[in-house]
């Protein structure tokens, strides 16, 4: 019987790395245009003729990426944008009058940031068969079934993953904007956010929701947690200090 834990299962296959060189980032945009422009049509291809999904928020964003081991592929990407006195966060910016305002003004901005550009590569996220020419020739990827068994928690990989970035930033009050059936999906591994703006129209059918780093470390299954620390550690060697590291202290797990 395979006793490996999730976090062993995870590195046998990925690897967690934050984007920090310019090759690393074109990856990751690459990997974004595949699943906003191609896949979902949320952005114009035409904007990016070199393939690269960018916006000006990606010079201050933190991005992690996750890379299939045996072939080097971008397999998902999350990023961090820190809110800072001179620039509006992107739900700010796009979003306005959607969420109470008050609520999210109250909050001192050098604790808040915005999570956002979570993609998945459509390969492996979709059934075996589900693949197409339009995403790319996935024909020469042959995942082994354990690879295989291991694709529903690459989304919570990640979901991890930027849970760590928010605690090596030390930026604790998280914002998202995202499609309801997220958040739901979501409760079931121990993250709940709270809706805290109405439903609007944009790339379509989101709301703005809130969570606290602590919240969500708290509720995290017991089983998660050993995988969110292994995450952790492979992206605290890129930061100069983990400030989180005594509140997990005060939180009655052994700092990583």
């Amino acid at each position: 019987m395979d006793t490996a834990s999730l976090a062993e299962h995870f590195h046998q296959f990925f690897n967690l790395n934050l984007a920090s060189t310019d090759a690393l980032l074109a990856d990751v945009q690459r990997l974004r245009y595949r699943v906003y422009c191609e896949e979902f049509g949320y952005e114009d291809k035409s904007r990016f003729p070199d393939r690269r999904e960018r916006d000006d928020y990606d010079g201050i964003a933190t991005h992690a990426l996750i890379t299939h081991k045996a072939t080097g592929r971008a397999v998902a990407s999350v990023r961090l944008i820190p809110a800072t006195a001179a620039k509006l966060l992107p739900f700010e910016k796009n979003c306005a009058r959607s969420y109470d305002e008050n609520l999210v003004a109250a909050m001192p901005r050098s604790t808040m940031c915005e999570i956002s550009r979570l993609s998945v590569d459509p390969f492996f996220r979709r059934r075996p068969g589900e693949a197409t020419s339009l995403f790319g020739n996935y024909q020469n990827i042959d995942l082994s079934p354990k690879e295989r068994r291991l694709l529903p928690f690459i989304g919570i990989s990640l979901l991890l993953a930027g849970t760590a970035l928010t605690f090596l930033t030390d930026r604790r009050n998280i914002f998202a904007l995202m499609e309801p059936f997220l958040p739901r999906a979501m409760v079931p591994i121990g993250i709940e956010f709270l809706q805290i703006g109405r439903t609007i129209e944009y790339h379509g059918t989101r709301a703005l929701y809130h969570v606290r780093s602590e919240s969500v470390y708290e509720k995290m299954k017991p089983e998660l947690k050993e995988l969110f620390f292994s995450l952790y550690n492979d992206l605290k060697p890129h930061f100069r200090a983990a400030a989180a590291e005594t509140l997990f202290g005060t939180l009655g797990m052994q700092a990583p």
